[in-house]
């Protein structure tokens, strides 16, 4: 006998992840009571997580979609309020259990080492943020790593975000608010 097909799989294989793209662009949304639904942002990553992982398939025709690169286009434009730790770690979690080389690329590159994203986050969250990328996204990720996340990349991320004194205000930009660079 044959077994009834899951939902997700319908939803993975023949409707495909890149479907779940519009929910990232709703996390502003709100109710006609005004009310913001403030769990979307975290089901969002549950939805994409559990997509993903279900197959290889799934993984290379939502790189095929570009769909990381929309998610990222909507985290820079997320309110700051959603930029937080969580959510980098959600997404390190999902990096984490990828198989798909070039998903994994994409993820490294447009999401998690993107610091136009994740310097709209809290001074705490941030410093999180650049730990984990010290402790493991970076020396677990040294395959992906190339010239695109360079030392000069570091440095200049250095220069632009994390300067002691604001001597060059043409390439300087402002900080995460409460954020001690010097501990």
């Amino acid at each position: 006998s044959l077994s009834p097909t899951s939902f997700s799989d319908i939803f993975i294989n023949r409707c495909g992840v890149d479907l779940i793209l519009p929910i990232f662009a709703q996390w502003g949304m709100t109710f006609e009571n005004e009310e913001e639904m403030i769990d979307l942002p975290e089901k969002s990553i549950i939805i994409l997580h559990e997509s993903l992982i279900r197959s290889e398939e799934a993984q290379r025709t939502f790189d095929e979609a570009h769909g990381i690169e929309i998610i990222s286009f909507l985290l820079l434009s997320a309110k700051k309020k959603n930029i937080v730790f969580s959510l980098y770690k959600s997404l390190y979690n999902l990096y984490s259990k990828l198989s798909d080389k070039q998903l994994k690329v994409h993820l490294f590159e447009d999401i998690l080492t993107n610091i136009d994203i994740w310097i709209n986050s809290l001074g705490d969250d941030h410093l999180k943020i650049i730990r984990n990328w010290k402790q493991y996204l970076f020396p677990n990720s040294m395959e992906i790593v190339g010239e695109d996340r360079s030392f000069k990349w570091a440095i200049n991320l250095m220069r632009i975000y994390y300067y002691y004194n604001n001597c060059e205000p043409e390439i300087q930009r402002e900080r995460p608010e409460g954020l001690d660079i010097v501990s």
